[in-house]
């Protein structure tokens, strides 16, 4: 639980779909159809996918700053990407990780994926501060990040540069984008039709309305009222804001 936020699946019906992903600050690693995985890279824009009937996507999310480890590059060299895991790992490396889009069931499909996972897992070394500090982030949405230099005890320089190869952007950035998922995540917990946004947007971490329609518009590309209507926009990481800060 410490490496990955969730497992997720979306089979897509017999008319075709529209998926609207937004900022979450994790990379995921998706299985459509019978294909060889793709690494979604760390998001800082909306993405706006046309979902073809009768797809089948399996996916595994990393929680922010994790990806990496098992990916052997820095994340920004994902940023705003999708690269297939063939372009980053050649030469046959990928070919355990091809093996979940060959299982002929779901729970196959998903203790294919476990396994690989955690065979590639246990020959990394975890980052603390990384950790650490996103689920900081996560849980002081207001607070200048500079303060993250005096909790944990590094320059700016050297918080931008772990970030950057972590993450794939800084801590700014992604204080903005957790400050959305938490958003999305207190939207959720209300599961009203009609949200209360100004409310939501006081007890997000938003200096007030205007700032979080902003905001919310910049990250994903539409205004609250649209993100929220008719349509449950789930928390990529709630897990982060249930969990106590360390």
């Amino acid at each position: 639980r410490e490496i990955v936020a969730c497992f997720w699946h979306r089979p897509v019906g017999p008319v075709g779909a529209v998926a609207r992903v937004v900022p979450d600050g994790c990379i995921d690693m998706i299985w459509v159809d019978d294909r060889p995985p793709v690494i979604a890279g760390p998001a800082t824009l909306p993405m706006v996918h046309p979902l073809a009937a009768g797809t089948d996507i399996l996916g595994i999310r990393f929680r922010p700053g994790a990806a990496h480890r098992l990916l052997g590059i820095p994340a920004v060299q994902l940023l705003n990407q999708e690269v297939p895991l063939r372009d980053i790992w050649p030469n046959g490396r990928c070919l355990a990780w091809e093996e979940p889009a060959h299982q002929e069931t779901l729970p196959d499909k998903l203790r294919a994926i476990h396994a690989v996972v955690r065979s590639q897992l246990a020959a990394t070394d975890d980052d603390l501060f990384v950790s650490r500090a996103v689920t900081w982030l996560a849980h002081h949405p207001m607070r200048p990040v500079e303060e993250l230099g005096h909790h944990f005890g590094l320059s700016p320089r050297q918080i931008h540069r772990r970030f950057a190869e972590a993450v794939g952007y800084g801590p700014k950035k992604l204080q903005r984008i957790m400050r959305l998922q938490r958003l999305l995540w207190l939207a959720d917990q209300r599961r009203a039709s009609h949200p209360d946004l100004v409310r939501l947007s006081f007890e997000a971490g938003y200096a007030d309305q205007p700032h979080m329609t902003r905001e919310v518009t910049a990250l994903t590309g539409v205004s609250p009222g649209q993100l929220f209507r008719g349509t449950t926009v789930s928390c990529a990481v709630s897990d982060l804001f249930k969990t106590p800060m360390p």
